[in-house]
């Protein structure tokens, strides 16, 4: 359970600069991406999109900060394999990642691990 609440803690901080804006009469809101996707695909809009918009915070950082910087280098066949993530249920995922439970076989990819090495240098997933 400690690393589920690395990334809840992660989440309430993480570069705030970055992913939230101050709004003085309500504190800090979330902003979403940053990234312009006006040089992507219909497919990889799609995919930025959704990574943003999951309906659990933090993997709207988890998924959303990695598509925001790797989007536009993700092989077709990457692609697919993030498509398959993010059709996924949000709190399975989170699990995943927090090593709480095993990772399916047809989820276990080099994409996947790509995304949860990409959060352990972020400081979201630690072990």
């Amino acid at each position: 359970m400690e690393a589920a609440h690395q990334i809840g803690q992660w989440a309430d901080t993480a570069e705030r600069s970055l992913y939230t804006e101050h709004n003085p009469s309500i504190g800090y809101v979330m902003s979403g991406t940053r990234r312009s996707s006006t040089d992507l695909d219909v497919r990889r809009r799609r995919a930025l999109f959704r990574s943003w918009h999951r309906g659990m915070r933090e993997m709207d950082l988890v998924f959303g900060r990695f598509a925001d910087a790797e989007i536009s280098d993700l092989s077709d066949s990457e692609l697919s394999d993030f498509e398959l993530l993010l059709d996924a249920i949000d709190r399975d995922v989170f699990m995943w990642l927090t090593d709480e439970i095993a990772v399916p076989q047809a989820f276990d990819t080099p994409l996947y691990r790509r995304i949860k090495g990409f959060c352990a240098v972020d400081g979201a997933v630690a072990r």
